[in-house]
């Protein structure tokens, strides 16, 4: 007789858009996804915040701006393992990316900072400087 508790079958195919609680992947076909705005981020991540987390304007931007400098450190931290020669996981980098702009629109709204907008003006700042044709 086994002891300790039976591993939970994955159950991803029944559920679309969702993070499946055994093997973390997110599901529903590549296909149907629709691209992600800013605007949509935006909108959920700040209702999550308040109604799940802590009320957004409960941290200083300081906090919020150290959630970013720590995932970032965490990311850093991947790229140099990678670089010694470690494999690590896409969904790991990408995990980390995507911690670090949810935290980073989080900050965008304690500052009311239209971070669309900031990423917008910013990049086309950045391609005037470089001579690049490319606008947002």
């Amino acid at each position: 007789m086994k002891t300790g508790k039976a591993r939970k079958q994955c159950d991803c195919k029944d559920y679309k858009y969702q993070v499946c609680d055994v093997c973390q992947n997110v599901t529903g076909k590549e296909k149907d996804r629709v691209p992600l705005t800013f605007d949509e981020l935006h909108k959920i991540n700040v209702a999550r915040c308040n109604s799940d987390m802590r009320p957004i304007n409960s941290w200083t931007p300081l906090e919020w701006g150290g959630c970013i400098a720590g995932e970032t450190g965490e990311l850093c931290n991947m790229l140099k393992k990678i670089k010694r020669g470690e494999q690590i996981s896409k969904t790991k980098l990408a995990h980390e990316l995507a911690d670090i702009i949810t935290y980073a629109d989080l900050l965008a709204e304690v500052l009311e900072v239209d971070l669309g907008e900031a990423v917008r003006k910013k990049f086309n700042i950045v391609s005037k400087r470089w001579g690049s044709s490319f606008k947002l």
